[in-house]
């Protein structure tokens, strides 16, 4: 476990991609790293391929004096197909796509995209 000290800067002006090991080799054991931070910056090192958590004040101040954090690890899958419309931005895409996930209920899971 790697741990940020206090004093170092909020969490993302940290490097995350130093903190982040991708895969642990224990005895020739693989597993995939993790990381659980309090800032929306955190699920940043998603990109890298580990699974990024951020949560609030209250989780946050429950798991700094040692209760349990849990997680559901529901995925819901997402099929993008076609192309942008001419005049149709990357950011129109993620509106929509956030409009049609809050309006199914979508919170608080794994979104997979698929498609071409």
């Amino acid at each position: 476990m790697l741990v940020v000290p206090p004093g170092s800067g909020i969490v993302h002006q940290v490097n995350l991609e130093y903190l982040g090991r991708i895969v642990f080799n224990t005895e020739g054991l693989l597993y995939p790293d993790s990381v659980v931070g309090t800032a929306s910056h955190t699920t940043m090192i998603d990109r890298l391929g580990v699974a990024g958590w951020g949560f609030g004040g209250i989780e946050a101040e429950a798991t700094v004096l040692g209760k349990p954090m849990s997680m559901v690890l529901c995925v819901v899958g997402f099929k993008l197909s076609g192309k942008l419309c001419n005049g149709v931005t990357t950011t129109d895409l993620v509106l929509t796509v956030t409009q049609i996930l809050r309006k199914h209920g979508v919170v608080g899971k794994f979104v997979e995209f698929y498609g071409n």
